[in-house]
């Protein structure tokens, strides 16, 4: 993987993706990392109809991923220099949350976005419909999603708090799954 890889690019390619293949009213869903990556894509496309964040970071304009971590997790990250590869997990202790069979597929990662400004300048994402999965289960990374449970605890958002982990959809795929299908219900 390329070091200038970000989480601009991520959300360029799923941009990408639903044009190409004329995908409309696509329910995107974003893990982790991955709610900055679909916020970002609501930013840049008109084909989105819901977004479902699955224990997600969910960022707001000017934020930083670091930025978006709990407080007292912040200065367990190790951010290396930008343009360099890191390897996972940014965040100690993630790894050992996972199957063995993940764990050893993980790759390095770039490291371009970790301090980066996150760009939300029309509020895209706050227009769609949104749901936010909260796993009930703390992991390594503590009370992940501290900074934004009070703002999507609110209407418009649907908000359910799960019995798993983080890493749910490796160590309880079922119940994931059942989880993404009651948002098209």
């Amino acid at each position: 993987m390329s070091a200038s890889v970000g989480q601009e690019m991520h959300a360029d390619d799923l941009v990408n993706l639903m044009y190409f293949e004329d995908l409309r009213d696509v329910i995107l869903v974003g893990h982790s990392y991955g709610g900055i990556v679909i916020t970002l894509a609501a930013e840049r496309t008109d084909r989105i109809g819901q977004l479902v964040y699955l224990d997600a970071i969910v960022p707001r304009d000017q934020d930083t991923f670091i930025d978006c971590l709990p407080k007292a997790l912040r200065a367990h990250v190790n951010v290396p220099p930008r343009g360099e590869l890191h390897t996972y997990p940014v965040i100690e202790g993630f790894k050992e949350t996972m199957p063995g069979w993940a764990a050893e597929r993980l790759t390095p990662q770039p490291a371009m976005d970790l301090d980066r400004p996150i760009l939300l300048p029309s509020h895209a994402a706050e227009q769609l419909p949104r749901t936010y999965f909260s796993a009930g289960v703390s992991g390594p990374q503590g009370d992940w999603d501290e900074a934004w449970i009070e703002r999507v605890q609110q209407p418009p958002w649907r908000f359910k708090v799960f019995d798993s982990d983080h890493e749910a959809m490796l160590n309880a795929p079922a119940l994931v799954m059942s989880l993404l299908l009651s948002t098209i219900s």
